[in-house]
């Protein structure tokens, strides 16, 4: 039998991954490793992902917005980088539903 290769975590994408477990409030799981566990921080992508979908952080339930700035303190990220980053996701998917909406005609 092949042997498999150390699970890196998803998270800090550096580290050996102790398990598998889902991201919180997010029907996924990633690998984490020790100190990205104990710290509370999430892979961004989801983060960002997630926050897009609820149009914004401010709409967002206080756990979530924790988690977000377990997230990016543990990373070195600022709140200012993650704020960009879901406003250019929302611009985007506005542009895809107008240019959607646009095919129907």
């Amino acid at each position: 039998m092949a042997q498999q290769p150390d699970l890196i975590c998803n998270v800090c994408k550096t580290n050996k991954a102790i398990g598998v477990a889902a991201v919180p409030g997010v029907p996924m799981s990633v690998a984490y490793c020790r100190e990205c566990l104990k710290a509370n921080s999430h892979p961004m992508y989801v983060l960002i992902a997630n926050t897009i979908c609820a149009g914004g952080l401010e709409n967002t339930i206080e756990e979530w917005k924790q988690t977000v700035l377990d997230s990016l303190k543990h990373q070195d990220k600022t709140l200012e980088w993650f704020n960009e980053q879901v406003e250019e996701g929302i611009k985007s998917m506005d542009e895809y539903g107008k240019e959607a909406s646009n095919e129907g005609n």
